[in-house]
């Protein structure tokens, strides 16, 4: 694959039909879908449930259902970090790629280097 090729892979001209743009945008989110698909779905779950139950108990702890106020404010805090924990959970397993791409990535170049 010369450069050429690999530069016209992603080109996409102002003037490109309509359903040739949504394609590339369907591509970009099949791609996403197959990462996901290609991690362990424990890890998603885990953690959308750790995002779930943190903000159930902020939702609680705002709405001033758990009586004393220390309490109330010391939940708060450790359910926003673990809130917050969450979404980087999800975000990790979701964009980690896989590293038999990035081998064959690698001898791919190193094969187009050599011819």
């Amino acid at each position: 694959m010369d450069d050429y090729e690999r530069s016209s892979e992603n080109f996409l001209p102002s003037d490109a039909p309509e359903n040739t743009k949504k394609w590339q945008r369907n591509e970009k989110i099949s791609r996403l879908i197959s990462r996901a698909h290609s991690v362990n779905f424990l890890q998603i779950v885990a953690g959308l449930s750790q995002v779930f139950l943190g903000m159930a108990v902020v939702v609680i702890s705002v709405l001033g259902l758990i009586q004393p106020f220390w309490l109330s404010t010391v939940m708060s805090i450790i359910a926003s970090v673990t809130t917050m924990i969450g979404i980087y959970f999800c975000y990790a397993a979701i964009s980690t790629f896989d590293s038999d791409t990035l081998l064959r990535n690698a001898m791919r170049r190193i094969i187009e280097e050599q011819n």
